[in-house]
């Protein structure tokens, strides 16, 4: 199996111990994992707080870079709050605020991660 992968920010830091046990299973299980490049802060720690437009438009960014990857995966999230953030994401770009979105983070979105 093969996956698009948002680390986020914590699996290079605090959460190091978790990513090196993640991609030993993955190892063991035959999964891939294809990191998003350039990537970012999904907002999930304060920036939906601070905004709503921020909120969406930070994890909508790294949703965008992966379609932009055009490898046809889904996305694998392994943090909860990261993953949390991303589905908000998707679902504001499938949404009314389309256009907006697209606007905020200038360039294309289309919504369609699993």
């Amino acid at each position: 199996m093969k996956y698009s992968y948002y680390p986020g920010c914590a699996m290079t830091a605090t959460g190091v111990e978790y990513r090196k046990s993640l991609e030993y299973v993955n190892n063991t299980i035959g999964m891939e994992f294809v990191e998003i490049p350039d990537s970012s802060c999904c907002g999930a720690t304060a920036g939906h707080t601070l905004s709503k437009e921020l909120g969406a438009a930070l994890p909508a960014r790294n949703v965008a870079l992966c379609e932009q990857q055009n490898l046809g995966l889904d996305i694998a999230v392994p943090c909860a709050a990261c993953y949390s953030r991303m589905k908000y994401a998707v679902h504001t770009a499938r949404g009314e605020e389309h256009d907006k979105l697209e606007r905020l983070i200038e360039m294309p979105i289309a919504g369609n991660l699993n």
